[in-house]
């Protein structure tokens, strides 16, 4: 995915979500089938995130209402590294 790609990733997530949002990304039917998920307040990583999973899980996506801050404890399969 090239950087505008990831530009205009982050600009979306902006333009839904309020600074300290909780947002859940999920990709269904990953890693041996079953679906992965990890919960971002930092839309900067979020968006690092779905460029870089969106290439190896055609099936990513977002929850459009913000989570419980609470489940930001829970595991972060999801981040980049």
């Amino acid at each position: 995915m090239g950087l505008s790609n990831r530009d205009d990733i982050e600009r979306g997530i902006k333009k839904l979500f309020r600074p300290g949002d909780v947002v859940e990304l999920r990709m269904p039917k990953a890693g041996a089938n079953k679906t992965i998920s990890g919960y971002f307040n930092d839309f900067t990583k979020l968006a690092d995130a779905v460029a870089y999973w969106s290439v190896a899980a055609p099936n990513i996506y977002w929850t459009l209402n913000p989570v419980n801050p609470d489940l930001l404890a829970r595991a972060s399969y999801a981040t980049v590294g």
